[in-house]
């Protein structure tokens, strides 16, 4: 894990030209700003300024400036930018100009979260699953519906187009340190899947975000074009991201014990789905996947039936 004088140390020693700044709005999408190595201290002591109200969703009476505040455990050379120099990347937190947290940081949201779940002796490890569609561009480089190829799960070439694709995703993600475990094509035509290892909540949501941005530049670089949105084809399986949560508690005694926190914990989760809904599903679209193709179809748990909102592996059921 990165320090402060990691990154000081890195960016006088490896020809950092460009430090992006990045943060994600409100609907979770990436936005950042680009500063010069000469501008790094200002950046960890004090932040990097903002223009609030141009961001969607963050308009406050308050102030209308907010401050980036790099996380150096973020730490992460961009691949596809380092050519004459170093391009590096910092997540950042996101404050108001007295140092005082900003309500609307969902980052800052999960490590509070994290922070009252370890009060009660309970800590979560987490990994995500994610499905996106590969369409091709057409002659002039405009996005087009056609698939990269015609593939089922688990196909292989020729049916599977995109297993270089993928490959040069899970390289790509490796050489930022994130850990893909699994790559492979699923159910669609075009359609594919990525894995990955499970981490701190923190660090699952950091790289989870990430990801997205690494697979639709990997995929523009080669005239395609990465769709994560919820049902890109009418007629064909939509894009799902499963979230994986593992809940251990400090205070486990014994089976019994084990088995009652992680009941409660899964009873929290069906008990306000509602509003989880929010962000688990957060377009229109979202709910054109729901009941079809293993998607949920109901508000209920399973170690069997996938079309249920949550699944329990089977090795959790038979301890």
């Amino acid at each position: 894990m990165y320090t402060v004088d990691d990154v000081r140390k890195f960016a006088e020693q490896e020809d950092v030209r460009f430090i992006r700044l990045t943060f994600f709005d409100i609907y979770g999408h990436q936005k950042n700003i680009s500063i010069l190595p000469d501008q790094l201290e200002r950046a960890f002591a004090r932040g990097i300024a903002i223009d609030a109200f141009a961001v969607g969703g963050f308009e406050n009476e308050r102030h209308g400036d907010l401050y980036l505040k790099p996380d150096p455990s973020t730490f992460t050379i961009l691949p596809w930018r380092s050519v004459d120099g170093s391009v590096v990347l910092m997540i950042c937190s996101l404050v108001y100009p007295d140092g005082t947290p900003f309500e609307k940081d969902m980052r800052a949201r999960l490590k509070q979260a994290v922070q009252d779940a370890a009060g009660m002796g309970i800590s979560l490890r987490m990994s995500t699953e994610f499905e996106f569609y590969l369409f091709r561009d057409d002659e002039k480089g405009r996005p087009t519906c056609e698939p990269l190829d015609t593939g089922g799960y688990l196909d292989v070439s020729p049916l599977d187009h995109g297993e270089n694709i993928r490959r040069e995703i899970c390289f790509t993600l490796a050489e930022m340190g994130m850990q893909p475990q699994a790559s492979y094509h699923q159910c669609g035509p075009g359609q594919n899947e990525v894995d990955f290892h499970a981490s701190s909540p923190v660090r699952a949501a950091d790289e989870a975000s990430l990801f997205k941005w690494v697979v639709r530049t990997v995929a523009s670089t080669n005239g395609l074009r990465a769709d994560f949105s919820p049902r890109p084809l009418p007629e064909e399986p939509g894009n799902g991201l499963h979230v994986n949560i593992q809940v251990e508690s400090e205070d486990f005694l014994n089976p019994i014990d084990e088995n009652a926190v992680f009941c409660s914990f899964m009873a929290g989760v069906l008990a306000h789905i509602r509003e989880l809904c929010l962000f688990t599903n957060p377009t229109p679209a979202s709910y054109l996947r729901l009941g079809r193709r293993k998607a949920p179809a109901c508000i209920s748990w399973s170690n069997v039936n996938r079309s249920l909102l949550v699944r329990v592996p089977s090795d959790h059921v038979n301890r």
